[in-house]
């Protein structure tokens, strides 16, 4: 085809006879993960004699101790119609005729290439829907198909004629927003898309509710290369998935590496469960007047080969799925065992466990939770916080008034950081009000604050809630309190969380 002897073809590498034009996609592809057919790509090959042929090259590798890289090729220069009709084939979706990963990235990068010079925005977005597989495992993959292109559709027909619009493989999707005028824009274009995809679809008459996660990656700020911007979408996009439902997930500097530790958390969540490597830790409340221990909050620790693993690192990640329900299980029942075991030596005092709105909305996980507690109920107090106010306030209401009936305590953690409406308090059945550490740690230097915390505490009062002060430190922020009419007191300088046995002594000796 090209001309060269067996001997002249021996050790020379593809890069010598590939077009300038084309090695960028050899490039590409020798960096992919290879499907067992390989990939096919046409090319200009320089023949021997110096002219250059189109030629349709079937790419595979053989992994050895050493990759090597096999192209065996067919010349097609002179049939045009063939050229054209396999060009169009490599570079589209075969299901919906959308551009394909490498045609995207080539035509992003082509444009990208030139918006260089213009003060504009663009954007790469990639979208995928949730837990697809499971639709085409319950409804076959030729009713997935259908779901597929209506989706592409749906994209289509919502962005603007000039947009690039990619189906990259499986369901994910992608698209190059051209020209966006503001930031903010970009983040209301990909709200409006995820309502417009989750609107239902109907397959043979059956309904389905279909969620999605839009990563989000900006051009310039994020990068100026189409290939670099595809990627950081998509490590947007398992962030965005991370959080949950129809969430969004915009790329920012380290968010790869904070990913991937998010990821390795959720994944090594089950076995550190059975192993039992989380440990409960307690944290004691005081009498402000006579700093007699009068309950604890019981804290959860990550003990992972003899290294803690800071609550601050995988609370957060673990609310952003369904593991926190079952790591609040696991703590209820640790608690309550702890209860059952040393009821004698508590003394009778409270023990406080926190829920998060996802447990605490479950009916299922309350029922099994008021089953567990049984008459320890009343030994068993609920911290919550106030993000259960933001949606669904009556179910809420319900929920706790069902605990409340059965013995437990309600206690509103952090309060003042977040809905801090006054109207649920005189609604909601609570018992007390958890001042935030970052109230208490101004009430010294700030006025406002101070005012804050004394109307907080009076309120309380009025409503015959108690109140607890958390993250006291110095004896000055004690007697403030405590001139305020501030009850109950937590905080390092009374005592740090204690583990199992140096609560049980410090409640021994107290």
């Amino acid at each position: 085809m090209l001309g060269y002897s067996k001997k002249d073809i021996i050790g020379m590498s593809i890069k010598e006879i590939i077009h300038q034009d084309d090695k960028k996609i050899l490039n590409y592809l020798t960096k992919q993960t290879f499907a067992s057919s390989g990939d096919y790509i046409v090319v200009k090959l320089k023949t021997k004699r110096g002219e250059f042929k189109k030629a349709i090259l079937h790419i595979s590798k053989i992994a050895t101790p050493q990759t090597y890289i096999i192209a065996t090729g067919k010349d097609i220069t002179q049939n045009t119609e063939l050229q054209r009709i396999i060009e169009n084939t490599l570079k589209r979706d075969p299901l919906t005729n959308l551009l394909n990963r490498y045609a995207f990235i080539d035509a992003s990068e082509e444009y990208l290439e030139r918006a260089k010079y213009q003060d504009k925005l663009s954007s790469i977005i990639v979208i995928k829907p949730i837990k697809f597989s499971q639709i085409n495992e319950v409804m076959g993959f030729e009713n997935g198909n259908k779901i597929l292109i209506e989706i592409s559709n749906r994209i289509k027909n919502f962005l603007r004629k000039y947009d690039l619009v990619a189906k990259l493989e499986s369901s994910k999707f992608a698209v190059l927003l051209k020209d966006i005028a503001r930031e903010e824009d970009i983040f209301v274009i990909s709200i409006d898309l995820i309502k417009e995809l989750a609107r239902p679809y109907y397959v043979n008459n059956r309904k389905l509710n279909i969620s999605f996660n839009i990563g989000i990656s900006m051009f310039p700020i994020d990068s100026n290369d189409a290939k670099d911007l595809l990627e950081k979408a998509e490590i947007a996009l398992i962030d965005a998935r991370l959080k949950g439902e129809n969430a969004i997930g915009f790329y920012k500097e380290n968010l790869k590496s904070e990913t991937e530790r998010k990821l390795q958390i959720n994944q090594d969540f089950p076995e550190a469960l059975s192993n039992k490597e989380f440990k409960l830790y307690f944290q004691p409340y005081f009498d402000i007047e006579s700093k007699r221990i009068v309950g604890a909050e019981v804290l959860v620790r990550w003990i992972k080969n003899g290294v803690t693993i800071p609550p601050s690192e995988f609370i957060p990640v673990l609310e952003q799925t369904r593991n926190i329900v079952k790591l609040e299980d696991y703590v209820i029942k640790e608690t309550i065992a702890f209860i059952e075991e040393f009821k004698n030596k508590l003394n009778l005092i409270p023990l406080s466990v926190n829920l998060s709105p996802t447990s605490l909305m479950d009916d299922d996980f309350i029922d099994k939770l008021i089953s567990m507690a049984g008459k320890l109920s009343q030994f068993i107090n609920i911290e919550i916080t106030e993000r259960l106010f933001l949606d669904k306030l009556n179910k809420a209401k319900s929920l706790l008034k069902k605990l409340r009936a059965k013995g437990f305590r309600i206690y509103i953690d952090d309060f003042g950081t977040g809905y801090s409406s006054l109207s649920y308090l005189s609604s909601l059945p609570i018992d007390c009000i958890k001042i935030d550490i970052s109230f208490v740690k101004k009430i010294l230097e700030d006025e406002k604050t101070k005012a804050i915390v004394k109307t907080i505490i009076y309120l309380a009062k009025q409503l015959n809630l108690f109140t607890i002060a958390e993250g006291i430190e110095t004896e000055k922020h004690l007697t403030a309190l405590k001139e305020m009419g501030c009850q109950i007191a937590q905080g390092f300088l009374l005592s740090k969380p204690l583990p199992k046995e140096d609560f049980l002594n410090l409640l021994k000796n107290h």
